[in-house]
């Protein structure tokens, strides 16, 4: 993005350019089909108009749409649609789902919709518009764009978040985020209305916020993470009561760690009058972990608890890496076979049971190498081994390991190497080897890497298949690597340890491609995509062996589950 637009309160739109001055090569992904209204500023007047100007600041010659002559029906697939039959209607607030082609809107009135073109065009009659039936108190609104779904918040404090009915063309009502009357006795049906609504960038979280006052913190498909309407966030530190916190606006920080916001109580203050009561002045910003899983989905290991920030990692692995002792343990790790760690695993796993490790109280908090931030903050992914020894992380461009024992970073001797590399599709654990989906950008290619942990970390030392498409997802399976690439194909590669000489390499191999663009709209809808064994019977008699087939799964849209055999 180079073009900045900013609305003014006298109705005017200034557009601003920003000059970039990098003499590098800028590498973005591309998602096909999404660029047909990306290129121009959809803007809706209180008049009732909605305008298309493109981003030199033109109309081209194009005419504004009122919206009264735009059709509204309970789906798309209605022959008719009515249309809105007062003057004073327009749109409070609206916002586009590139995924779902179409903006979410909410009227003046209360009523929310989606209003999409039913061709290629943005013309009045080209344009469709479908209700949602049960809202009548909208006050805003919030499109994800992964899983496909549209929040809208009201005034009663819920938000009702739809998504479309692919059958019919309908908004579906897929759950609400709301407080309950269990959970916030005193509070509950006295927030006000839902003023502010705001996805994270990685699509995995939204944060909410009343006009009364209070922040919430919700997963995607309606489960509390945070709210400072309870708990110890309703109190001072001398026991005394808070008032909720009331925020004027909030916007999400790179990779969703922080959330900035605009204290609403003390915006409108001098910042004498701020000193003087003795309270920070305007802005604040709160600051957030997540799950390596949201971003990085692969398989290598969900045993142990593993929680990213922007500038450390938070593993949590009970009582295993504690109970062992470093130097006996490191190495006598490089002489157990897959199977003995695999099942070293999962017998911890069951013995202490998931309760406990996310209970535990002892965390390993591994503060990322400073040189390697200095240029590539902040971490964008990070997987852990199979025995939680080492951890690797990815930043803007290369990617660093470390190990839990030695208590040592290895990062690129070459730091023209690290910065000629950039992970698309995450990365991955296989033994002693780290697997990454890369994009080299001295090449512009897509590129499959496999780095030996014990070698050092440079180019000379890794195993470099290039790849036909961007990838998008990256899993390990025992000797099978899986990418999901932005053509929406599936490919599956063997992998194999060589040990000619004095350092082990791979051998990897193409096993299959399986194209999937017949099922997924579109590859950006993927959420991860894992590989399984499945036990077939071969007949009455079991003297044969049982034979065991590959089956991957992929987890799109809301989260469902699609099979397919391999």
């Amino acid at each position: 993005s180079t073009t900045i637009a900013v609305s003014t309160a006298n109705g005017y739109i200034l557009f601003f350019n920003l000059l970039s001055t990098r003499d590098k090569y800028l590498y973005e992904p591309v998602y096909p089909n999404l660029q047909s209204m990306l290129e121009d500023l959809i803007i809706a007047t209180a008049d009732g108009f909605l305008h298309l100007i493109h981003w030199d600041g033109l109309t081209n010659g194009r005419k504004a749409i009122n919206l009264c002559t735009v059709p509204f029906s309970v789906d798309l697939h209605s022959s008719r649609g009515s249309f809105l039959d007062f003057r004073n209607v327009h749109i409070r607030n609206m916002e586009y789902c590139a995924t779902l082609d179409g903006f979410a809107v909410v009227f003046n009135d209360g009523r929310v919709g989606f209003i999409t073109p039913m061709s290629s065009g943005f013309t009045a009659e080209q344009l469709h518009g479908v209700w949602a039936q049960e809202v009548f108190d909208g006050t805003c609104v919030a499109v994800n764009n992964k899983y496909r779904l549209m929040a809208f918040g009201c005034t009663n404090g819920s938000v009702q978040v739809y998504t479309i009915d692919h059958s019919t063309g309908a908004m579906q009502l897929s759950h609400k985020l709301e407080l309950t009357p269990k959970q916030y006795p005193d509070i509950w049906n006295k927030t006000g209305a839902v003023k502010l609504i705001r996805w994270s960038p990685d699509n995995c979280v939204v944060m909410v916020t009343w006009e009364c006052g209070g922040l919430s913190l919700w997963s995607v498909f309606g489960a509390q993470l945070i709210c400072t309407l309870g708990g110890d966030f309703i109190h001072q530190t001398d026991g005394t009561k808070k008032d909720p916190l009331k925020i004027n606006s909030m916007s999400w920080g790179s990779e969703g760690y922080h959330l900035w916001v605009i204290d609403a109580n003390n915006s409108g203050n001098s910042m004498t009058e701020s000193k003087n009561k003795g309270q920070h002045f305007g802005i604040l910003q709160f600051q957030f972990i997540k799950s390596a899983l949201a971003v990085n989905p692969c398989i290598s290991n969900q045993e142990q608890v593993l929680l990213q920030g922007e500038d450390r990692l938070y593993l949590n692995c009970g009582d295993v890496v504690q109970a062992q002792n470093p130097r006996s343990s490191s190495a006598h790790a490089e002489h157990k076979t897959v199977r003995e760690r695999g099942q070293f695993s999962y017998e911890s796993l069951d013995s202490q049971g998931l309760s406990t490790l996310l209970g535990h109280r002892h965390w390993h908090v591994v503060q990322i190498h400073n040189i390697y931030l200095e240029i590539n903050w902040p971490i964008r992914f990070s997987a852990i081994d199979k025995m939680g020894q080492n951890v690797a992380v990815v930043g803007k461009f290369g990617f660093a390991h470390y190990s839990l024992f030695s208590k040592k970073w290895k990062l690129f001797g070459n730091i023209t190497q690290e910065q000629n590399m950039t992970v698309t599709g995450g990365l991955a654990w296989w033994n002693d080897f780290i697997v990454i989906a890369c994009y080299n950008l001295s090449d512009r290619q897509e590129e499959l890497r496999v780095y030996l942990r014990t070698a050092n970390l440079d180019n000379a030392f890794a195993h470099i298949t290039k790849v036909q498409a961007e990838t998008l997802l990256l899993s390990v399976f025992r000797d099978i690597i899986i990418l999901f690439r932005a053509d929406c194909s599936i490919c599956l590669y063997s992998i194999k340890r060589k040990s000619d000489g004095p350092n082990p390499t791979t051998s990897i191999q193409v096993l299959q491609e399986v194209s999937m663009s017949r099922y997924i709209p579109h590859p950006f809808l993927v959420v991860s995509v894992t590989l399984t064994s499945v036990r077939t019977e071969t007949g009455i008699s079991l003297k044969m062996p049982q034979q065991v087939s590959t089956v991957f799964f992929f987890n799109y849209f809301r989260a469902r589950e699609s099979r397919f055999s391999t």
